[in-house]
């Protein structure tokens, strides 16, 4: 096997997301929140909190995986503001983050990201209501909302890497791509579980996260093409940062040349890791030498510590032209 690696056009390769309902993970703890009911805000945007339970921001504070890292480290707050951060538009968005001093087993929360320091909830619309002061917020624009994300995940704490200083040197706001626009999928509904509203469209709060495998398989664009004494694989890099994006992540491709009975030829595999990653608009280009050779069968897995088991994101045959 012959592997290279080599940057691409300014265009990410491919750049439309089918966003879905996220497949459920295989995870070492409950991917639900059971505090959810807990918020103020369930009350009226119930659909909306129950689908924030279910994901990462819900179970930040609470995951097993993190509150076992936290214990061996010393300087904590390092780790603990975005974690349970105090919500970021009353620090200001330009501020440290810092933590919470109460509730933190909610996690990164409804208030994290919407609660503005004169006690108004901060959106897309700014819609009146009896409930609680709006505002219309530049920040949940289309790629506003970028600022919110990088308050974070911009930092590299612990074994988490700060794959928003990847999107953020590439320039990719300018060019229209955002967070939300790959990890929050849009949805139309009512705002509110109250009577006689309309429907809106609006982003699912359902976070897209690479455990979902048919997510992580959009991350990468893949082509084969037959050479002289073999195949070609290109495996690019669709999202807007380095992959992976944790210490403990691997995302390994195996490789298995088949002649056309479906005999392997010869076999190999490619690892992307913390030590190995795929940057922004990178590729690895890979020759596998076998005569005969009629079709790649590929097998994505995705290891991490935090799922139980490996779990396969893409499982795939490509066959090879004249």
């Amino acid at each position: 096997m012959v592997v290279s690696r080599q940057g691409q056009e300014e265009e990410l390769p491919g750049r439309k997301w089918e966003l879905k309902t996220p497949a459920l993970e295989s995870s070492r703890t409950t991917l639900t929140n059971p505090a959810w009911e807990e918020l103020d805000c369930s009350r009226c945007h119930e659909t909306i909190a129950k689908e924030w339970a279910s994901t990462r921001h819900a179970q930040a504070w609470n995951e097993e995986v993190y509150q076992e890292e936290l214990a061996t480290i010393k300087r904590q707050s390092k780790c603990t503001s975005c974690h349970a951060p105090q919500p970021l538009l009353v620090n200001g968005i330009e501020e440290r983050v810092t933590v919470r001093d109460n509730d933190r087993h909610l996690g990164i929360d409804c208030r994290s990201c919407h609660l503005g320091a004169d006690g108004s909830i901060h959106g897309p619309w700014g819609a009146p209501t009896e409930a609680h002061k709006s505002t219309k917020s530049k920040l949940f624009d289309a790629t506003g909302s970028n600022e919110l994300c990088l308050s974070c995940h911009s930092r590299s704490v612990g074994p988490v890497i700060g794959i928003g200083r990847d999107f953020d040197d590439a320039e990719l706001s300018d060019r229209g791509f955002s967070c939300v626009g790959c990890h929050m999928a849009p949805v139309e509904r009512p705002i509110a579980n109250q009577d006689g509203l309309e429907a809106r469209l609006g982003r699912s709060h359902l976070l897209q996260t690479p455990r979902d495998p048919a997510f992580l398989r959009q991350a990468f664009a893949i082509e084969v093409e037959r050479i002289e004494g073999g195949a070609r694989l290109e495996i690019s890099n669709r999202a807007g940062h380095r992959v992976p994006g944790l210490n403990d992540r691997f995302l390994i491709f195996e490789l298995d040349l088949q002649d056309a009975s479906g005999a392997s030829i010869a076999r190999d595999e490619v690892e992307i890791s913390r030590s190995e990653p795929l940057g922004v608009a990178e590729s690895i280009v890979v020759d596998l030498a076998g005569v005969g050779a009629a079709s790649l069968l590929i097998r994505g897995v995705h290891e991490a510590e935090s799922i139980t088991e490996d779990v396969v994101f893409l499982e795939q045959r490509f066959p090879l032209g004249d």
